[in-house]
């Protein structure tokens, strides 16, 4: 017994350090843009810091994008803000966090499964082949899926404790106060999990399935009695029930607007072919990637995949008696993946890896008994079953270690989605969004446009960048005029007021007040969007009350903006966030003179003057005159002298106009005094300035999304 005991330690050891070794690349991941701003880095409780008050905010407000309320989730993040420094910027610590927690969950499933079939071996291939599997690669890697990792932690917990408990409960020594601790444990764990993910509505099934096997509490039972041993395994339930139907209900009133309005019989439809998607992935895992598009389903699809899974189900069905575990991996299977089958379709894809994280570990209990050894095979036969199972395993990690990668930045996801599908929607868009954003090029961001206009023309991601390159390349007016003419019936990829935004900032620099404020109203209305991005929409609209006079308006939507909720009375100054928004929409030509004219009025505001200046400067495709804008970096110098941060955006301002020269030494100027300072910012700035240097030496400027920094900063 004490020799069993150490081997079932070491393999969970042996288990949590290959996996924690197999992920540990993501520890030098960078976040991505695929939902990591929204959760992350343009996430107010998460960019405040970590504080007393931030915990507390987590279990009464809503964060994110504010459909969603997960208080454990927010509270993991802040945790690792306080304990690992992560941030933005050093993400070391999430990705340090989510690794951890599923080689974690790999040891808990193992002590599952060899609660259920007490061979550590076997346990340990089984365990091993969820913790492996290129399928966990997206919960892991990627930050924002952390709710995968912890709220599986939580039900793992939750179903070794109910195990556990009715386990105890039928040994003669174990205690009724044991007894009912474990089964509190395994109800609080239940609630912990929802916390983090409602998605685990489902587990109250699963627990009765348990009840099944491998408890077999309903087994031996007279069929007169059946009845009501059934009526009494259900009643414990009831607060798992209730559990559960609170966070359904919770998901339907936070997510309301989120939800796909997709016709109830459509995703009826697809859900067959959905359950083969993760079969088949399971299977055969390989061409993995993030965003996996909405495809449609040709019936001979839906009749192949419904005539597999139900013939499938049919056999495992007819093995229940002989091998019980079989349909109850493949019930798991099947019910912890149905809230996400397509139901209720939340977001805009269909299908993903993610989804697969906790429903899998059915499949794992479904194969459990597979190669059965109740017969002692011979030696060589031995050898070779090991050997297999040594070689799925190495197979599995080595798919984990190739697709890995494709989560270090936002470049590699991307590029990773384009090799396998040439002509996805999502990877065109990040194309030309480089295209527009980080090299100015208009022109061919505006072809990569139209071929997103021809693959999905009603969809506002690639109407919005239509819009934008026909107000740079041709007017305000062509561009409103596409705008009206193509305004999109339906979108189901888009972010909800996304479209009506641009209407409203088309309006208001074409002077059409009375429809910029009813497309201002019906972005409101319509819009998902995180805080920042809400302060971002009230800016704007606080610019439009006052272009049309309206102060007392104006004054209002500032007071939704923290760092105007305090402001009597609205300077020029204060409206540079409204300018900002307007800016970081693409919208360059439009916006310049709105700063020009702040710059004019801001002769004794070096602070202002040097933000307007960084911002036309770092901006590729920047409209703004190079000279002018150096010209705007001397007037905050007169004012401020010497400043090392006016000297810093001089430099780029050099460097922009194309006098790498002159920048290289301004820069130099800087990096001497900044390595002299004692200030506890100089190092960090240091860094920046040095890394400056080394492009002016390249002959190469310096372009940043500083819009985006300015508009997101805490």
């Amino acid at each position: 017994m004490k020799n069993t005991r150490m081997l079932i330690v070491a393999l969970s050891i042996l288990l949590f350090a290959a996996t924690f070794a197999l992920f540990s690349p993501a520890l030098s991941f960078s976040l991505v843009s695929f939902d990591d701003p929204v959760f992350i880095t343009h996430n107010p409780i998460i960019f405040n810091g970590f504080s007393w008050e931030a915990i507390r905010s987590a279990f009464t407000k809503l964060h994110g994008d504010e459909c969603m309320y997960v208080p454990l989730l927010w509270i993991s993040y802040l945790l690792d803000l306080k304990f690992f420094g992560a941030s933005s910027a050093n993400p070391w610590g999430f990705h340090f966090t989510s690794i951890f927690f599923h080689a974690l969950n790999s040891v808990l499933l193992y002590l599952l499964l060899h609660g259920f079939c007490r061979k550590p071996w076997r346990a340990l291939f089984f365990a091993a082949i969820w913790a492996l599997h290129p399928l966990r690669v997206e919960s892991v890697a990627w930050v924002t899926s952390r709710k995968d990792v912890l709220s599986t932690f939580f039900a793992l917990l939750c179903i070794l404790a109910y195990v556990r408990a009715w386990t105890a409960k039928l040994r003669e020594n174990g205690s009724a106060r044991a007894v009912s601790a474990l089964h509190v444990t395994a109800f609080v764990f239940f609630i912990l999990g929802l916390l983090v993910k409602p998605m685990l509505v489902t587990i109250p099934f699963l627990l009765l399935l348990l009840d099944i096997w491998p408890l077999r509490r309903l087994e031996g039972m007279p069929r007169a009695s059946l009845s009501p041993a059934l009526l009494r395994v259900l009643r414990e339930k009831i607060p798992y029930f209730l559990g559960a139907a609170g966070a359904a209900m919770a998901v339907y009133l936070t997510q309301t607007k989120a939800m796909s309005t997709v016709p109830l019989w459509v995703r009826l439809y697809c859900i067959p072919s959905n359950y083969l998607f993760y079969l088949y992935k399971f299977l055969y895992p390989v061409r993995l990637f993030a965003m996996v598009p909405r495809q449609p389903v040709a019936p001979a699809y839906f009749l192949l995949s419904t005539a597999f899974l139900g013939s499938l189900t049919a056999w495992i069905w007819m093995r229940r008696r002989e091998q019980p575990h079989m349909i109850i991996g493949w019930l798991t299977f099947l019910g912890l993946l149905f809230p996400v089958i397509g139901i209720v379709v939340i977001g805009i894809y269909p299908v993903a890896d993610r989804y697969s994280y906790f429903p899998s570990i059915g499949l794992s209990i479904a194969l459990l008994f597979a190669f059965s050894s109740k017969v002692p095979p011979n030696r060589g036969a031995r050898a070779g079953r090991n050997g297999l199972a040594v070689c799925v395993l190495l197979t599995l990690a080595l798919l984990t270690l190739r697709l890995l990668p494709s989560w270090k930045n936002d470049r590699s996801m991307y590029a990773h989605i384009a090799r396998l599908h040439p002509d996805h929607y999502a990877a065109i868009h990040y194309q030309a969004r480089e295209e527009l954003f980080a090299n100015g090029n208009i022109v061919k961001a505006d072809r990569m446009a139209s071929q997103m206009l021809e693959i999905k023309p009603c969809v506002s991601f690639g109407l919005v960048l239509k819009i934008i390159c026909l107000s740079q390349l041709q007017s305000t007016e062509a561009s409103l005029e596409f705008a009206r003419e193509n305004y999109p019936p339906c979108d189901n990829l888009g972010n909800p007021g996304i479209y009506e935004g641009y209407l409203t900032t088309l309006n208001f620099f074409a002077g059409q007040y009375e429809q910029a404020n009813h497309f201002m109203e019906e972005t409101f209305r319509r819009s998902v969007f995180e805080p920042k991005t809400q302060e971002q929409l009230h800016a704007i609209a606080m610019l439009l009350a006052h272009q049309q006079g309206n102060d007392a308006a104006a004054l209002a939507y500032a007071a939704k903006i923290t760092a105007l909720k305090d402001k009597k009375r609205l300077l020029p100054e204060d409206y540079f966030l409204s300018y900002t928004a307007l800016w970081s929409s693409g919208l360059y030509v439009q916006a310049l003179p709105f700063f020009q004219k702040l710059a004019q009025s801001s002769a004794g505001r070096p602070d202002i003057l040097n933000n307007i200046a960084w911002l036309l400067a770092t901006t590729s495709g920047s409209p703004a005159d190079p000279e002018e804008v150096i010209q705007m970096v001397n007037k905050a110098l007169e004012a401020s002298p010497g400043h090392p941060v006016i000297l810093d955006t001089l430099s780029v301002a050099q460097a922009n106009a194309g006098d790498f020269d002159a920048a290289l030494r301004t820069a130099e100027k800087v990096a001497a005094f900044l390595k002299s300072s004692t200030a506890t910012d100089a190092p960090q700035m240091l860094r920046k300035v040095e890394k400056r240097i080394a492009l002016y030496r390249e002959r190469k400027p310096f372009r940043e999304y500083s819009a985006t920094r300015l508009l997101y900063a805490p």
